[in-house]
């Protein structure tokens, strides 16, 4: 039915307007095809084909509750990137992790020459300033909640006096819930609250099309 179903859109869709609310509006809302919602523009189109080291700081406070949110965040954040972008390498979450404990004073060194420490093309630098699982203000209202800066870093060799940051956004965060109606555990909470925070910082790297409300 639904191969023949583009030739007698247009009938069906006057019918039901005439009609008013009937069950052929019903069938329309179902077999309706899904529209997509209004393109978004890549912000920075240039991480496609190359190796990415995702770096993350967080602050001593974030981290003595989440002691590996750093591993975690940068773990989802690299399965959405080789998920979404094209011939996208990145550097394992862990080994990035086990330089930044080993070096303290890793903050200290320009963030390109730190990819290269990698055999990274790229660093995506992600600092979080916040991290928690709970509504602020409450000890027991689920509510992942992401927030932070990011910027990309070339390791690649610079012109004489070539910014070797790319790109920055100033602030990004991302919240999120349990459907309405449901429980969920803090393990599952968690696992959401870091992959729609990867997904929001991805997307800031490839073209895609907002989720039209009207399909809902």
């Amino acid at each position: 039915m639904l191969k023949y179903l583009h030739r007698v859109w247009p009938i069906l869709l006057v019918a039901a307007s005439l009609g008013g609310c009937t069950p052929l509006n019903y069938m329309l809302a179902n077999l309706a095809p899904d529209m997509p919602g209004p393109k978004v523009e890549a912000q920075y189109k240039d991480l496609n084909n190359r190796s990415v080291a995702v770096v993350i700081f967080a602050d001593m406070n974030v981290r003595f509750e989440y002691p590996t949110v750093r591993e975690e965040v940068a773990g989802a954040i690299n399965r959405e990137l080789e998920a979404t972008l094209k011939k996208v390498r990145t550097i394992d979450a862990a080994q990035v992790v086990r330089f930044q404990d080993a070096h303290p004073g890793w903050r200290n060194e320009p963030l390109g020459d730190l990819g290269k420490k990698f055999g990274a093309d790229s660093v995506l630098y992600v600092c979080l300033s916040e991290f928690a699982l709970q509504e602020r203000g409450s000890l027991s209202l689920p509510k992942g909640r992401i927030s932070g800066q990011l910027s990309v870093w070339d390791s690649m060799p610079l012109k004489e006096g070539e910014d070797p940051c790319r790109w920055r956004q100033d602030s990004i965060s991302s919240t999120t819930e349990p459907p309405a109606g449901t429980w969920m555990d803090r393990a599952r909470l968690r696992q959401a609250t870091q992959q729609d925070f990867a997904v929001m910082v991805v997307n800031n790297f490839h073209s895609y099309h907002e989720k039209n409300d009207s399909n809902k």
